[in-house]
């Protein structure tokens, strides 16, 4: 862990700061009244160019962005320091750091010592994280720059873990898989879908878990306008039980996330058509494999189907066989 020592002079800039020190409610930076200006102007214009390679354009929708208290004395120090101190503790390319401060230049008015060098050393203490796993989770989500550990991070983790009974190896892969999943409330957004979910398909605790260790994006879902539209539209298609709906999210979690509308719904009909199939007969092949509701209609089952008719193949073999890799496919078409 690197860490680098308080100065005076760093010190003193954490005082001015009119954000220095997270509230203990919510994110580290205070909403500031952005300026109408429409040009950046004097040093952080000629900073912003020469630290970050911004445009004269990318740099006027910046700095509105920074805190009055930088932007009103030209506090180019404060900048640099915060920037600097950044870069090496997470070694970051100029690329990466451009990409950070353009995402979130809120994070510029925050101290390093005392707002974001004790919240990365937290999180990277918490999940176990390597540097290279800490800056790649920051680099997914630089927006958590701008959160308080102890008031939004560490909650957030601590409820998710108990909730679905995480090892420490478990709750790190989950975030590795979903950083995102750190910017998400826990009461807010985070239970309510999975209370929703494990209702809808009466899921058992050790299901509920098994689900998202799969699949860790269900918890970036929200239930009632993504997970139920689509669950509800797909159980009504195939005529599916309730218990016949829970097997194939089982054993096929990432079915949470399809759009009904543009994605299953066209697949289904596609295959229902071409290959002649009865609802009863679409429904049992979807319940033997539910992987065929994950493959692409255009990359995958149109081509195929017109490989088998021009090899005089059964036309059932595109779905049968979807699993199977381009070149086992054109095997077994290449049968006698």
């Amino acid at each position: 862990m690197r860490v680098i020592p308080i100065t005076a002079a760093s010190a003193a800039l954490w005082m001015e700061s009119s954000v220095a020190l997270w509230p203990s409610c919510t994110v580290a930076n205070s909403r500031t009244t952005h300026s109408t200006m429409s040009v950046c102007s004097g040093g952080l214009s000629t900073t912003f160019a020469e630290r970050f390679g911004f445009s004269a354009v990318e740099a006027a929708r910046i700095e509105p962005k920074l805190p009055t208290w930088i932007r009103a004395k030209q506090r180019i120090d404060q900048v640099d320091a915060t920037s600097t101190a950044l870069q090496h503790r997470l070694t970051l390319s100029q690329s990466e750091l451009r990409r950070v401060v353009s995402l979130l230049p809120t994070v510029l008015g925050l101290s390093y010592e005392f707002n974001l060098e004790p919240s990365l050393a937290s999180l990277q203490q918490r999940l176990l994280l390597s540097e290279e796993e800490l800056k790649k989770v920051v680099l997914s989500r630089p927006s958590l720059l701008g959160m308080s550990f102890d008031a939004n991070l560490g909650p957030s983790i601590d409820a998710l873990q108990q909730r679905l009974t995480l090892s420490p190896a478990e709750l790190k892969r989950v975030v590795l898989r979903l950083p995102a999943v750190l910017c998400l409330s826990y009461p807010t957004n985070i239970h309510p879908s999975l209370a929703a979910l494990q209702h809808r398909l009466m899921l058992s605790e050790p299901e509920l878990r098994h689900l998202v260790l799969r699949w860790p994006s269900v918890l970036s879902l929200n239930y009632d306008s993504n997970i139920e539209p689509s669950l509800s539209s797909l159980q009504s298609r195939l005529n599916l039980s309730e218990g016949e709906l829970k097997r194939i999210v089982l054993r096929l979690p990432t079915v949470l996330g399809y759009n009904y509308a543009g994605n299953l719904e066209p697949k289904l009909d596609f295959l229902q058509v071409e290959l002649a199939l009865s609802v009863d007969t679409l429904r049992e092949k979807v319940l033997t494999r539910p992987a065929a509701l994950g493959y692409s209609l255009e990359r995958r089952y149109r081509p195929r189907l017109e490989r088998c008719r021009e090899a005089g193949k059964p036309l059932r073999l595109v779905v049968d066989r979807a699993d199977l890799s381009d070149v086992k496919f054109d095997a077994v078409l290449a049968r006698p």
